[in-house]
């Protein structure tokens, strides 16, 4: 996957900026009412006990939209619509990124034991997974 700008994509992802309330004590990320999100989270998970270069994600979505952001760590998340892709950084910051459905998407964790959250529009459901890139292209009308 080639990195190009986020306009390119045929299927826009966007930032969510969260509220980050630092003290002497430490930092606390705030997610409440979840106004700023485009769905209201009907499934909440996270993915732990990474090791560096580990690749996870590799998955498009039929119908579930999700929102993902760094608990812990650093993670490199790449997305692709079948013709372009664009590769960012999620750390711990009060950001978290917005991934419409049908847009593939990649994590590879940059450090070890990173933690990503993800927050998604629907329940679990393996039929709505599309776990083949290829078909995934096919899918949206690539080649």
């Amino acid at each position: 996957m080639s990195n190009n700008s986020q306009e390119e994509l045929s299927k826009p992802y966007k930032f969510i900026d969260n509220s980050l309330i630092e003290n002497k004590t430490g930092r606390i990320v705030v997610y409440d009412n979840f106004t700023n999100f485009p769905f209201m989270p009907k499934r909440f998970f996270t993915v732990m006990n990474s090791s560096v270069n580990m690749i996870r994600g590799a998955h498009a979505h039929k119908s579930c939209e999700q929102i993902l952001f760094a608990i812990k760590g650093s993670i490199e998340l790449k997305i692709s619509d079948g013709k372009k892709s664009h590769k960012m950084k999620l750390d711990f910051r009060s950001k978290a990124v917005y991934i419409p459905r049908m847009l593939w998407s990649e994590q590879i964790y940059l450090s070890n034991n990173s933690i990503l959250g993800v927050f998604a529009s629907e329940p679990y459901n393996e039929t709505e997974y599309i776990r083949d890139y290829d078909i995934f292209k096919k899918m949206i009308g690539g080649k």
